[in-house]
């Protein structure tokens, strides 16, 4: 299943936290809208809602809870750079850096959920 989101208003609402970026998009999948309780400390974001960003295979993403949440942030951001009529057309799932010269690969490049060979990012759970 494809989890296709809003990355700019993930990023507006969650104003930058990495924590609460990874949280809000896990219950946007998981269909969770309403707060369990007031205390709650990531609330659901209601104005979240479908858009051109995707994950292939949300639920391991998901699933894969011991990697840092600034890692996961980063690999649902990178995620989001791709085209989904590429994917669909050409089965092209990584991000081209050629495209993107503008991203740091030192501040990526330590992420173990992404494989960074040939000018392209690879997204270790959509690889296997």
């Amino acid at each position: 299943m494809t989890l296709f989101f809003n990355l700019k208003i993930l990023e507006q609402d969650t104003k930058g936290d990495a924590e609460y970026l990874v949280e809000a998009l896990n219950k946007f999948y998981k269909g969770i809208t309403i707060p369990k309780n007031k205390q709650e400390k990531y609330k659901p974001l209601p104005r979240l809602q479908a858009g051109s960003s995707f994950i292939l295979k949300p639920k391991p993403f998901f699933d894969n809870t011991g990697v840092d949440s600034v890692y996961r942030a980063q690999y649902i951001k990178l995620a989001a750079l791709r085209n989904y009529g590429l994917y669909k057309t050409n089965s092209i799932k990584f991000v081209d850096l050629t495209l993107y010269p503008d991203i740091d690969l030192n501040n990526i490049k330590s992420n173990p959920l992404l494989i960074i060979a040939n000018k392209q990012i690879k997204f270790i759970h959509e690889e296997t």
